[in-house]
Parts: structure tokens; sequence; C-alpha cells
């Protein structure tokens, strides 16, 4: 993998207490996956810990998404976008 095909975001966790910073590192795995890499920094008395972890996602488009769940009779509502991802609740038709 080539360095230019990895996102890099920068983010403050919105529900930590101050002092804590989290970069996210997204790589690309195909179309429909990518690990993500989380770093997080506490800062507290003086000191700083680090933790690194990673997860899978998937990258699912949401129309697809959408029409499977019809298609097994659920219904589906388009609610806000929240930090740039699509946001769907399925229930029962």
């Amino acid at each position: 993998m080539h360095a230019r095909e990895v996102e890099h975001i920068a983010t403050t966790c919105p529900l930590a207490p101050p002092g804590r910073g989290r970069h996210c590192r997204r790589a690309p795995i195909d179309e429909t996956d990518q690990r993500v890499w989380d770093v997080l920094h506490e800062h507290a008395g003086g000191r700083t810990t680090m933790r690194v972890g990673s997860h899978h996602e998937l990258r699912l488009d949401p129309t697809w998404v959408a029409e499977r769940a019809r298609a097994h009779g659920l219904g589906v509502d388009e609610l806000a976008p929240h930090r740039g991802m699509t946001v769907q609740r399925l229930r029962k038709a």
C-alpha cells in the first residue's frame, strides 16, 4: 500500500474529557473494507500516555442497504448525516 492511499483524519473525541485527543488513519483494503487505526493521547498530571488500536470497518452503499432491507420487509428512514456518514434506521414495516 502506498502512503497516499491512507486517509488521515485528526479529531478530538467529542465525548472525551479535556486532555484527551484522538487521531485516526483509514487504510482501504478494497471497495468495501477498510482498516481504521486509532491513536488515543491522554494528558494528565504532567504525563502523556498513548494507546493504539485498530478495527475493521465495512463501507456499504446506503442505497444497496436500503434495497436489501426493503426486500426483506423492513422500512428504511434516512436520518440526518452524522460526522459525514449516512445514517439509516431500519424498522419493521
